[in-house]
């Protein structure tokens, strides 16, 4: 998956570089299951404040990437997919603070949010699991864990947070 990290093949959208991957490993019979969605896939707010990157948005495909969504991409494929997500942003549109429908704590002098409502882990991975997610990857930790404000003040608050992912809610 290195090879397209934030690089397609020359002249081709990611989608188009996926399917020519698919191509080739049917081509070699490389018996591909699975492959790394990495964060160039989804919306990222702006880096502010000295952060690396943008933290998460909107964690669906953008169509500048996916022009036929994800759903067609696996169905041409086959494979299922890891789907990598960064730290949450302040900013997110799934935060009822923001006219979403979900509860986040939000951290306005990191730009960090931590979703903190159960319903919110089981419907992401529920809609992700219709286009082809087998497994979330959670990165970042170390900047989540380091920067935002809640998680250095509280003993249980990354306890509290972590497990709902690991049964995707209730």
């Amino acid at each position: 998956g290195a090879y397209y990290y934030y690089n397609t093949a020359p002249n081709a959208s990611y989608e188009q570089t996926m399917l020519r991957v698919a191509e080739y490993a049917a081509a070699a019979r490389l018996p591909y299951r699975y492959w790394l969605a990495d964060s160039w896939w989804y919306y990222k707010g702006t880096p502010a404040r000295g952060r690396p990157g943008g933290g998460v948005t909107n964690w669906t495909a953008r169509p500048d990437v996916f022009p036929r969504g994800f759903e067609a991409l696996t169905a041409a494929t086959g494979w299922r997919v890891q789907g990598h997500n960064r730290y949450w942003d302040a900013t997110t549109g799934y935060a009822r603070a923001n006219g979403g429908r979900y509860s986040f704590l939000r951290d306005r002098g990191s730009g960090y949010a931590l979703p903190v409502d159960a319903a919110f882990w089981g419907d992401l991975l529920r809609n992700a699991s219709r286009w082809g997610l087998a497994v979330y990857e959670q990165d970042w930790l170390d900047y989540e864990l380091d920067h935002f404000a809640p998680l250095t003040q509280s003993a249980s608050l990354g306890g509290d947070w972590l497990p709902p992912k690991g049964g995707g809610g209730p």
